[in-house]
């Protein structure tokens, strides 16, 4: 996994180091540095949809590994709306203001954003992964980012992976499947920024 060292920023820590704790025992997490306390309360976080393709992520697809189907891109395109719809749910009822990238105000300086990218095996069994989603994988996985600010003011301040495993299969791609695994990840991703939330006295 890709680790980038990145100066942390006070509004946008407090989300991104929640939310990489350990998650649930179906859903997990990667994570890449510790929470720090005391810090000021975000406006609110946006939620972007994640990268279902190399493209959409700027990222080069890498040679020897298999292209996704237009099945994978299809699906992956539904997961990533019902992730962005279910997190900004999940949030919302915790208490935690949150709305969809596009929607509402412009996104200010204290303004976090939470965007990523769906990860695949690269088929060689060593367990490493590249951009893109793929229903073989049996698994739905995301590299995810935390930024602050917008415009030129807009900066990385981490990075962290889940895991979900999935029902999703070729051929047998349900809606209800695909809202389930996303409803899953958001859950996770809610909860320990809401926990966090929490200890420092912003929600009850």
């Amino acid at each position: 996994m890709i680790r980038l060292r990145c100066r942390v920023q006070p509004a946008i820590q407090l989300c991104f180091a929640v939310f990489l704790l350990a998650g649930c025992a179906e859903t997990t997490m990667t994570p890449t540095f510790r929470a720090t306390r005391g810090l000021s309360r975000p406006d609110r976080v946006l939620v972007f949809d994640f990268a279902v393709t190399p493209e959409e992520a700027g990222a080069e697809r890498r040679s020897g590994v298999a292209p996704q189907t237009e099945e994978d891109v299809r699906v992956g395109k539904a997961l990533t709306r019902a992730l962005s719809a279910n997190l900004v749910a999940e949030l919302r009822s915790r208490g935690i203001e949150a709305d969809r990238a596009g929607d509402g105000a412009a996104p200010g300086d204290r303004t976090a954003s939470i965007r990523g990218r769906f990860l695949r095996s690269d088929g060689g069994g060593n367990g490493t992964t590249t951009v893109g989603f793929a229903l073989r994988d049996g698994q739905v996985r995301t590299r995810v980012q935390l930024f602050q600010g917008t415009g030129l003011k807009m900066q990385l301040v981490g990075e962290g992976e889940t895991v979900t495993p999935s029902g999703l299969k070729p051929g047998a791609a349900g809606d209800a499947t695909v809202d389930a695994d996303a409803k899953r990840t958001a859950q996770v991703l809610a909860e320990r920024i809401a926990g966090y939330y929490r200890e420092e006295g912003w929600i009850k």
